[in-house]
């Protein structure tokens, strides 16, 4: 069983995959592990409040 769409195993800098969905909550979430992860005077609070939103916030 494939859990993937083919739609996204070669993403191409296009308008379709920049406004995607899935491929911004991917973006976003990639970014705040790196944000956690290396910078210690991120503020934790702001970033945990932002995971509960990302739809809203992505454009679902």
């Amino acid at each position: 069983m494939k859990l993937i769409n083919e739609k996204y195993r070669a993403l191409q800098p296009t308008l379709e995959y920049l406004s995607d969905e899935v491929v911004i909550a991917q973006a976003w979430k990639k970014t705040h592990a790196y944000v956690r992860s290396f910078n210690w005077y991120a503020d934790t609070l702001a970033l945990d409040v932002s995971a509960l939103t990302i739809e809203g916030n992505a454009g679902y």
